[in-house]
């Protein structure tokens, strides 16, 4: 037995367990990745969604930089019928990846806008072409001119072929009398029928 008059010894208290420490990652986290851009822009190489180019950005994806470059060849060529085409496409790239603002837009060449369609009525040209004043060597040329042209030239010496060659020159004359100017020197170019036989 123990001794009665001993005193007891209260036990040590048990520290309390420390709470586990949350394991950092000794490596950062990745940065959000850009949102992809579906393609809608007219650019299909991958590029991000929410950016924003203006026209003499040097990052611009390689097929606008193409397109800007085919623009200013057209437009010094000539070919505004081309040069209406790629503007149209980078009207549409910019509407979407250009500022709020329209600046990009502002920075592209102003394209004259397209003759009208000739809508003559004492013109025998039925198919599309423009009003204006032709030379017989214009490579606009309406092909069905050309095309009589070249009858005329076969037929007007061919007695069997005679009424074939006066509505190939009556036709020419029409066209000529609408589309060759006021001095007339494109209907004077037309050759005569020899008399009929």
């Amino acid at each position: 037995m123990g001794n009665p008059n001993r005193r007891a010894v209260p036990p040590k208290p048990v520290p309390p367990k420390p709470k586990p420490t949350p394991q950092h990652n000794k490596e950062p986290l990745p940065s959000p990745r850009p949102t992809p851009c579906p393609g809608h822009c007219g650019v299909w190489n991958r590029h991000d969604q929410d950016k924003t180019w203006t026209v003499t950005d040097k990052d611009l994806p390689t097929i606008v930089h193409v397109k800007q470059k085919a623009l200013n060849e057209a437009m010094t060529n000539g070919n505004f019928a081309q040069a209406r085409r790629i503007r149209g496409w980078l009207d549409h790239f910019y509407s979407w990846h250009g500022p709020y603002d329209d600046s990009a837009l502002k920075q592209l060449p102003k394209i004259p806008p397209p003759p009208k369609r000739c809508a003559n009525k004492s013109c025998p040209v039925r198919n599309y072409h423009h009003d204006k004043v032709y030379q017989p060597i214009d490579e606009d040329l309406p092909s069905i001119v050309e095309m009589h042209d070249d009858d005329l030239s076969y037929t007007m010496f061919i007695s069997s072929k005679y009424n074939r060659a006066t509505a190939s020159r009556q036709f020419l004359v029409d066209f000529w009398n609408v589309h060759g100017g006021d001095d007339g020197a494109a209907n004077k170019g037309i050759p005569n029928l020899p008399p009929k036989l």
